[in-house]
């Protein structure tokens, strides 16, 4: 699903997607972050407990040449910085998580039958 957002974020950007996609896109970006947020709430509840993330930096370190400037090489000790994202386990409330999800769940089914409007209207403006 977050493919699908990035994609039609890409979309919406590009002068090449029609204004009846661009409309589409627009129409349907609260179902999918319900969706997102359900899909999530939902995987915390089988596993019994959220999963955290966090950016690290990491660094290391290595031998590599380097020019002079009269163009002689000599050997060093370079350093490359990476960054990444670390993932953990976080408690949580499963009886709160369990009644999210079931608000989210509630609240799904309304943005739906609402989205599934909006994009009938979108095909009748921009018919292609």
């Amino acid at each position: 699903m977050k493919h699908i957002s990035l994609l039609l974020a890409a979309c919406a950007t590009l002068s090449a997607c029609s204004e009846r996609d661009m409309c589409l896109s627009r129409v349907s970006q609260e179902q999918r972050t319900i969706t997102q947020l359900t899909e999530e709430t939902r995987a915390n509840v089988a596993r019994g407990y959220a999963i955290g993330k966090r950016e690290r930096v990491r660094e290391t370190r290595h031998r590599c040449k380097v020019e002079q400037p009269d163009g002689s090489e000599i050997v060093t000790i370079c350093t490359d910085v990476d960054t990444y994202t670390q993932r953990y386990p976080v408690a949580i409330d499963l009886n709160a998580e369990r009644a999210k999800l079931a608000s989210l769940e509630e609240r799904l089914a309304q943005v739906r039958a609402r989205t599934q409007a909006a994009r009938q209207q979108c095909i009748a403006t921009y018919p292609e």
